[in-house]
């Protein structure tokens, strides 16, 4: 028996099929996800592999570019990867629950070929990355929650990354895309999470941060409204959360109530306002909402 929650972008219901959600108005979401309350352990019909929806399994990928900047910045071609990995790994951490969940985030030694990528357009590029997934990628790699590459590759018409939602309808496991990444390299977790100054602009620290943790958002199941958008009075600014992110500026999202009832305001009603991009999840999603791919 499973219950499903349905929820509607755009005003727009469609039926279940492979959805992509990005970060900056690229490719709207349109969902309809399900949710099992039964069974702990399932398979995966396609990879034969058992879902343990008690476990996260993440893999972090990086094109060859950015693992020349990573070496040539800190002496390692890692160190993005293992900034990502720390990132995420204290986010879901930090998600309320009753259970006990293990997270396995692993960084992949395979390095993507930046010119494998195809520039010309969001939808192309999310695309590249799928095909080499799919065909290049060995099965031991791939984690059956998530799958980001990293990349060197400039915001293709201001669109910062894509995200696929967990659906039984492809032949493989949930992959992401996060654009231009070279912010984080000169980052760390410290100017993140503790420095009290930060720059707001789209190729920011923060925003990197924020996307990151968005599109990993998509691949576990996680919606736009899920996020929050609220005023600070002690800072004047408005705190924008990784799910919601820039979609506070979609009319849909304007002052409407997201999935946990709270209010999202509208940006509107704010002249010449500083959006700060959170680099942490909306403190009300926990566990129980990451959702699986389902058969």
């Amino acid at each position: 028996m499973y219950s499903t929650r349905i929820v509607y972008n755009m005003s727009k219901e469609v039926s279940r099929r492979e959805f992509i959600a990005g970060t900056v108005g690229a490719v709207s979401a349109y969902t309809i996800t399900s949710n099992p309350n039964s069974s702990v352990r399932f398979i995966n019909s396609v990879t034969n592999k058992f879902i343990d929806k008690n476990s996260i399994n993440i893999s972090l990928f990086q094109t060859s570019k950015v693992s020349q900047m990573n070496k040539d910045i800190h002496n390692s071609n890692m160190y993005v990867l293992n900034l990502c990995k720390e990132i995420i790994s204290q986010e879901l951490t930090n998600l309320q629950s009753t259970v006990d969940m293990p997270i396995s985030i692993n960084l992949s030694n395979h390095i993507i070929p930046s010119d494998i990528i195809d520039k010309t357009s969001m939808e192309k590029a999310f695309s590249s990355w799928e095909s080499y997934f799919v065909n290049n990628i060995s099965d031991e790699e791939k984690s059956l929650n998530a799958n980001l590459l990293i990349s060197d590759i400039p915001e293709i018409v201001e669109t910062k990354g894509l995200g696929q939602f967990p659906c039984s309808c492809r032949n493989h496991a949930p992959i992401s895309l996060l654009l231009n990444i070279k912010p984080l390299v000169w980052s760390n977790m410290t100017k993140l999470y503790t420095e009290k100054s930060h720059v707001f602009s789209s190729s920011s620290e923060l925003f990197t941060t924020s996307t990151l943790l968005h599109e990993i958002g998509h691949n576990l199941g996680l919606t736009h409204d899920m996020g929050y958008a609220k005023y600070d009075k002690e800072q004047k600014i408005i705190k924008s959360s990784p799910m919601l992110s820039s979609y506070i500026y979609e009319d849909n999202m304007k002052g409407i109530e997201n999935y946990f009832g709270d209010e999202i305001l509208n940006i509107d009603e704010y002249d010449n306002i500083i959006v700060k991009y959170e680099p942490s999840f909306n403190p009300k999603i926990n566990y129980e909402h990451i959702q699986y791919d389902i058969i």
